[in-house]
């Protein structure tokens, strides 16, 4: 594949440019040079040699410590023989640009803090690897085609990075080098210090066998798609993150297409390591969430399409955001560790389920909480899970303060939970106070609260009190955060805050306004709700007036 891909470049034209710095370039004279051209006491003084078809490596040996050289390849009088190596301790920093097709057969290396790009639509074509210490930079329109691909910090100094706004695939015919590793490097008294290198697909498109991150003691790595592509295509191995002690590992999915193929396995694990989806379509033959690790997704769509997924402890949460998620699995390992967190939104619909192809297994624990910590929904259960193969086993149910679970057989069987704890009932043109015993969690219900009636938002002024280290300033941010913008902390009368509920909102006769300062809250609880008020029936067409 790499010859058909090769035989497409005709033979290129070489002239290599060396700068003592990134503003000052000198051309490099034709000279006379006898034995290893790359040994310094061979050089005249003040030049370098002119690249030919028969040199094999550019300069590795900088006479002048402790200067930066940029290299540039832009044309050339003939394909690079051999192969491209860059850098010693004593140079500052070593930089290879590619702005040209380049082929070469015996690889890239770029050490001395080392930065290597191709740009303006280059291509770049190597039968063996790519090594590089610092950074890669792949500009639009821009490739690397390669056997194996590192950016490996193997000093103290930058962390790595690379950057694909191009294309990167790698061969992977490399015996057990057909990962791209992306390693930071701790440093300083007790490895307190610590680096993090990432690799970051902006736009373009990476394709290699298998991606594996952070395989080190107390290593950090970050991978970041971001409307890119990224395809896993190995027989073994997947796309994993983390695996040793210390190891943290932060995965993002933005508006991108990431396809694991062979029935292989996404996963992460080192304690704290995550992996967040935001919209585009995630593929892979199994998800693995290690001991307190975490898998989040507040849009897009993720397909789990071969094995059993599985958590590694009680901590290990795969946490669904808000409405818009489409997920798609076979099933959990049979009494999973970890709990599957449903995090309730203001957005139409509030919660979406899991669709299981097989059957659903017992969860550690079922949590559910509300985004800010409150919420008006037009109906008062939701569907959490659904499947249509195998069995079922029964799942602990949400917080019984607020919530109950059950399973409800119709076109698919589906768990569902409905809301309890009713504290009272509430209408505009009846009663408006409800009082009741302090209550970290519950609900009310609200009839004849209109759009019509309400043209700016329904005010429900909520006697509240913080626990612990939560104020009422945090409260309010919380709920802001969640969509309630216009929630305000009231003067003393015994209602400490006003949520006004959107008009778009009043869309249910009776709605349910839910509170949950429990679950999902670093402090248990947070705070406790004595009382809840809504304002009177306004005459149509008047305003509402937010103390």
């Amino acid at each position: 594949m790499l010859l058909s891909i090769m035989k497409r470049f005709a033979p290129v034209l070489l002239s290599l440019c060396l700068a003592s710095s990134a503003s000052a370039y000198h051309d490099w004279e034709s000279s006379v040079i006898t034995g290893e051209w790359f040994n310094v006491s061979n050089w005249r003084p003040g030049t370098l040699p002119t690249l030919s078809s028969s040199i094999s490596r550019l300069p590795s040996y900088d006479p002048v410590a402790g200067a930066a050289y940029h290299y540039s390849i832009s044309a050339s009088n003939g394909a690079q023989a051999g192969g491209i190596w860059l850098g010693r301790t004593t140079i500052a920093t070593a930089r290879l640009e590619v702005i040209t097709d380049l082929e070469v057969p015996g690889g890239i290396t770029v050490y001395s803090n080392g930065i290597l790009t191709v740009t303006n639509g280059g291509r770049v074509i190597s039968s063996s690897g790519i090594t590089v210490e610092r950074e890669v930079y792949i500009g639009p329109g821009s490739s690397i085609t390669c056997n194996t691909f590192m950016v490996q910090l193997q000093a103290t100094g930058a962390p790595p990075r690379a950057i694909v706004q191009g294309e990167l695939y790698v061969l992977g015919e490399g015996v057990n080098m057909d990962r791209f590793y992306v390693n930071g490097l701790a440093i300083g008294a007790n490895n307190a210090a610590e680096f993090r290198g990432e690799m970051i697909i902006d736009g373009g498109t990476v394709n290699m066998p298998a991606l594996g991150m952070s395989r080190y003691l107390n290593k950090r790595s970050r991978l970041v798609v971001s409307n890119g592509t990224l395809i896993i295509r190995g027989s073994t191995d997947g796309l994993s993150g983390g695996g040793s002690t210390g190891s943290i590992v932060e995965i993002v999915f933005d508006q991108s297409d990431v396809f694991i193929q062979n029935n292989r396995q996404l996963s992460v694990s080192g304690a704290g390591s995550r992996i967040t989806q935001r919209g585009g379509f995630v593929r892979a033959g199994s998800l693995g969430i290690g001991s307190d690790c975490l898998y989040e997704i507040e849009s897009g769509e993720l397909l789990i399409y071969a094995g059993e997924s599985t958590m590694g402890n009680a901590a290990s949460v795969f946490r669904i955001i808000g409405p818009e998620p489409d997920i798609t699995m076979n099933t959990f390992g049979y009494d999973a560790a970890g709990a599957i967190e449903y995090v309730m939104t203001r957005a139409p619909g509030h919660i979406a389920p899991i669709h299981f192809n097989y059957e659903v297994r017992r969860m550690n624990t079922l949590p559910v909480s509300l985004k800010g910590g409150v919420l008006l929904a037009a109906t008062n259960e939701f569907t959490l899970m659904t499947y249509t193969y195998g069995s079922r086993d029964e799942t602990p149910p949400a917080n019984p303060d607020i919530w109950a679970t059950d399973w409800v057989a119709d076109n698919d069987t589906r768990c569902r939970i409905r809301m309890t704890g009713y504290r009272g009932a509430l209408a505009p043109d009846a009663e408006t106070t409800a009082v009741f015993t302090p209550a970290s969690a519950g609900v009310v219900s609200i009839s004849n609260a209109t759009a019509a009636a309400y043209p700016s938002g329904l005010s429900v002024q909520i006697d509240v009190e913080p626990q612990g280290a939560t104020t009422l300033e945090s409260i309010r941010d919380g709920i802001i955060d969640a969509g309630y913008t216009n929630t305000v902390i009231r003067p003393g009368d015994g209602y400490e805050l006003t949520v006004v509920i959107p008009p778009e909102d009043l869309t249910a006769s009776p709605s349910h306004f839910a509170w949950d300062f429990y679950t999902g809250f670093t402090n248990a609880p947070a705070a406790t709700v004595r009382a809840l008020r809504i304002d009177a029936w306004p005459l149509t067409g008047s305003a509402v007036i937010i103390e």
